[in-house]
């Protein structure tokens, strides 16, 4: 049967045969290469995924050994134990009876919920001299570590009281308090 077949149309054949093999394998190693391609890109991400994991995880250890060395600040190393925005009004109104200040705005707390704990924020102003309301930060902060002072704005305010005037130094304080799980605070309270 390929007798009759001349010999050149036969080597025509066999090249194009062995032609269509050469590109049909060219096509293949194309594929082949893509694939390893987006493989590495892969293995690449994955290896990112796997190192932010890491760093999240990491993050989240050094937040519970923060807040681990917050709370034992506060509460081992405190003389005040205060559980509710109650007990800490309390305490905020008799140390101020305690250093002559007098409260001008009531202690008003905010809850901020950050991960698994509760911050809160508790608001209020006293008025009295320089020296007092300095001994009030500093006994709330460093001597009953009951939370951080974050912010003490002073302001001089002249107030008309019976004819005349009288200048008052008004501090408004900031204060930022850990809350734990099991206590949780009356949000409405004094509010």
């Amino acid at each position: 049967m390929f007798e009759k077949v001349p010999i050149l149309k036969r080597w025509k054949v066999i090249i194009g045969i062995v032609g269509f093999a050469f590109v049909v394998s060219i096509l293949y190693a194309k594929q082949v290469w893509d694939l390893k391609t987006q493989v590495s890109i892969l293995q690449q991400k994955t290896t990112m995924v796997e190192d932010a994991d890491l760093e999240i995880v990491n993050r989240q250890v050094r937040l519970k050994q923060l807040s681990d060395e917050i709370q034992s600040g506060q509460t081992t190393g405190a003389r005040a134990q205060i559980k509710s925005h109650g007990e800490l009004m309390h305490y905020i109104e008799h140390l101020a009876d305690t250093l002559n200040l007098q409260i001008i705005q009531l202690p008003q707390q905010s809850i901020e919920q950050v991960e698994s704990y509760q911050i809160a924020q508790v608001n209020f102003s006293v008025s009295g001299n320089f020296q007092d309301i300095v001994m009030f930060i500093y006994q709330i902060e460093a001597t009953d570590r009951v939370g951080t002072v974050a912010k003490a704005d002073l302001e001089l305010r002249t107030l008309r009281k019976d004819g005349g005037s009288e200048d008052l130094l008004i501090a408004a304080i900031r204060l930022t308090r850990l809350v734990t799980k099991d206590q949780r605070p009356e949000e409405n309270e004094a509010q």
